[in-house]
């Protein structure tokens, strides 16, 4: 207990308090800014937090591509809403799985593949072979670039 009251006590204490400080505010500075991470057993800050926030800006656009989409279906004969509403689902299931994948590119080969496999999501489910026709396969087609282009968009802007 001397040594403690000592130490406290000693002409360098309130020079090594403050310097310890000031170095545990840099390290949350620099974690949370994503030059450094830090990892402990109740703390994990940096890089995390941000591919977190990239991630769900990411799962935010997609959510509202697949519902916007919906109102815009033209609406042809045996149109059902329920239908095209899980259609919709299932495409925002697949854009999910791409994103956890996190490995998201706007080069043609990788948009061409995407928009395959939500063109056969879609022709597996719909009711009406109406829907099975070259405009609305382009629409379909054009939607995906457009929201994988989005998605590296996002990535990049919080890379920056």
């Amino acid at each position: 207990m001397d040594q403690l009251v000592n130490i406290v006590n000693g002409p360098n204490f309130k020079i090594v308090s403050i310097v310890l400080i000031v170095l545990a505010f840099l390290a949350f500075v620099f974690a949370k800014s994503g030059i450094l991470t830090i990892h402990t057993k109740y703390v994990s800050m940096g890089i995390a937090d941000k591919e977190r926030k990239i991630i769900r800006q990411q799962l935010i656009h997609a959510y509202q591509s697949c519902m916007g989409f919906l109102p815009k279906i033209p609406r042809l004969d045996g149109f059902s809403e329920d239908k095209s509403r899980n259609i919709c689902e299932l495409i925002y299931d697949e854009m999910v799985n791409w994103i956890v994948l996190n490995h998201i590119e706007d080069n043609e080969s990788y948009i061409s593949i995407r928009q395959e496999s939500i063109w056969n999501i879609v022709l597996a489910n719909i009711t009406n072979l109406d829907y099975n026709s070259p405009p609305f396969k382009e629409r379909i087609f054009k939607r995906v670039e457009e929201d994988i282009k989005m998605f590296v968009k996002i990535r990049n802007e919080y890379n920056k």
